[in-house]
């Protein structure tokens, strides 16, 4: 498996990185950037899953008039991820570590050009 001796994956919901305000705990991400940037330290590739674009979202946009709850959380999630990723990409150049970001859809687990895809580009992530 590449230069790593091991892998783990670690999901982070959305109740993990925000408070009773709905606003997201930088120092909650600052601590688990840290733990992962030990992890590396001690040669394990760790693969972060983070739920919390909606609450970044909602972080930049303040209350939504939009009245379907399908759309508003879109339209959330859509001005949330960069936000989010802007935060863990300070947090993980603090440790020197690169952040890379996919997004993957259902179809991209399927056998085929899409799956294949995504292997490249996590095999690239690790060399």
């Amino acid at each position: 498996m590449s230069k790593y001796d091991q892998l783990i994956v670690v999901k982070v919901g959305t109740n993990v990185m925000k408070n009773k305000n709905n606003k997201i705990v930088r120092p909650v991400l600052q601590n688990l950037v840290s733990q992962i940037a030990e992890l590396y330290e001690r040669n394990i590739m760790t693969i972060l899953v983070s739920s919390g674009s909606t609450i970044a979202g909602k972080e930049v946009l303040g209350k939504s008039s939009i009245e379907d709850s399908s759309i508003r959380r879109q339209v959330y999630s859509a001005i949330g991820q960069p936000h989010l990723m802007r935060i863990y990409c300070n947090i993980f150049h603090d440790y020197g570590i690169n952040c890379a970001q996919v997004l993957p859809t259902k179809r991209d687990f399927q056998p085929g050009i899409h799956r294949d895809n995504m292997i490249n580009c996590y095999n690239g992530l690790l060399s």
